[in-house]
C-alpha cells in the first residue's frame, strides 16, 4: 500500500512538470508551429507589415506596367507585380495556418500617406513618368531591404518557417533593387538620347 501511494505521488509530480513545460513564458500556452516549435509572439505584426509592403508594391508594379512608355519600365513593372503577388500568396498561407486575418489590399493602398506619396509620380507622363516611377521603385527597395533584414533578425529561430520566409523575401528584394537600378540607368540614357536629338521627351 505504501509503494502504491509513493508511485501515485511520483506520477502526479511528473504530470505537473509536463504541464508546466507546456506553458510559454508569461503564463501563456505556446502555440506549436509547423515544426512543433513555439511561434514568435510578434509574428502577427511582422506578417501584416510585410503584407502591407506586398500590397503597395503590387499596385506600383501594375502602375509602371500600364503607364510606362519604355519597354524596360513596362517589363520591370510586370515583374514587380508578379513577384510580390507570388510572395504575398505564400505569406497568406503562413497567416492562414496561424489564424491571422490580413487587411484587404484595397484598404492598404488607399491609405492617405501612400496615396500622397504617389501624387508626384501620377502627375507626370511619358518618359518623365518613367523616370519618376523607377526612381520611386529604387528608393522603395533601398528602404525595404534593411527593414526586412531587421524583421528577419528579430524573428526568433524557434519560428523557423516565418524567419526563413522573411529571409527569402529580403533576398528577392535585394535582387530586384539591383534590377531597378539598371532600369533607371536605361531610362536616363533614353531621355538623354531624346534630348540630343532635339526631341521633347514624350
Amino acid at each position: 500500500m505504501k509503494r502504491l501511494i509513493t508511485w501515485s505521488f511520483a506520477t502526479a509530480l511528473l504530470l505537473a512538470a509536463s504541464q508546466a513545460n507546456a506553458q510559454a513564458p508569461g503564463g501563456t500556452t505556446a502555440t506549436p508551429g509547423k515544426s512543433g516549435a513555439a511561434s514568435d509572439p510578434n509574428a502577427p505584426a511582422t506578417i501584416q507589415q510585410v503584407h502591407n509592403i506586398n500590397a503597395k508594391m503590387i499596385q506600383i508594379g501594375k502602375l509602371a506596367a500600364d503607364r510606362g512608355t519604355t519597354p524596360e519600365v513596362k517589363q520591370y513593372g510586370q515583374k514587380v507585380a508578379a513577384e510580390h503577388q507570388r510572395l504575398d500568396s505564400e505569406l497568406s498561407q503562413i497567416a492562414q495556418k496561424r489564424g491571422i486575418q490580413l487587411r484587404p489590399a484595397e484598404q492598404i493602398t488607399s491609405e492617405q500617406g501612400h496615396v500622397a506619396s504617389l501624387q508626384p509620380v501620377m502627375s507626370k507622363s511619358g518618359i518623365e513618368f518613367d523616370r519618376a516611377i523607377i526612381d520611386a521603385l529604387v528608393t522603395e527597395r533601398e528602404n525595404r531591404v534593411p527593414e526586412l533584414k531587421r524583421l528577419r533578425d528579430q524573428t526568433p529561430g524557434s519560428d523557423a518557417e516565418l524567419k526563413g520566409w522573411v529571409d527569402k523575401m529580403e533576398v528577392s528584394m535585394e535582387k530586384m533593387r539591383n534590377e531597378a537600378r539598371d532600369v533607371r540607368q536605361a531610362v536616363r540614357q533614353d531621355q538623354q538620347q531624346q534630348q540630343r536629338q532635339g526631341r521633347k521627351p514624350q
